[in-house]
């Protein structure tokens, strides 16, 4: 994929490959359930072809849509030609000192993301929905009407509703 120009013909090569007549159809069908890499506690039972695609990068990264054993989707980034294995060390000392952070009444409200290196150049990272600013820019004209917009879908808490501690002269 990464030789081929043009957004459209990636995603689509991608789309074929995994399809039930591509060269990795086996990918789309698991004969039986396996647990996901990056979540052994989910099973998943293949990959959906239609749902995955190439993102716009140089390394062309992929975004697996698989589907679970309850007939959900896990979203995956699979990379190759990116050292991960640093992005892993630096998830999993974030979601270490959230956990000592929790055990002192002090939640950060953290969601780390899960990041599995399979190697010296391989990998993958859980897929994280979101918007581009520049997206979120068009639409809004600024990122303060935005938030304005969806401040009821946000899980936002106040200052005083907070369990962090209070810092006191005295």
């Amino acid at each position: 994929l990464s030789g081929m120009r043009g957004q459209p013909k990636k995603v689509e090569r991608l789309r074929t490959i995994l399809s039930d007549d591509g060269s990795c159809s086996e990918l789309a069908s698991f004969t039986r359930a396996l647990p996901l890499p990056i979540d052994p506690t989910s099973n998943v039972s293949g990959i959906v072809p239609d749902e995955s695609k190439v993102f716009k990068s140089a390394l062309s990264p992929l975004k697996l849509a698989i589907r679970t054993t309850s007939n959900g989707r896990a979203n995956m980034i699979f990379k190759k030609g990116d050292d991960l294995r640093q992005d892993q060390l630096c998830v999993q000392m974030i979601s270490l000192m959230d956990r000592l952070l929790r055990r002192e009444n002090l939640d950060l409200k953290l969601t780390p993301y899960r990041v599995l290196a399979t190697g010296s150049d391989t990998g993958l990272i859980e897929f994280v929905p979101s918007q581009a600013v520049a997206d979120i820019l068009a639409e809004h004209k600024t990122l303060t009407r935005f938030i304005a917009l969806n401040l009821k879908s946000m899980s936002v808490v106040s200052p005083a509703s907070t369990s962090a501690p209070s810092i006191c002269s005295g």
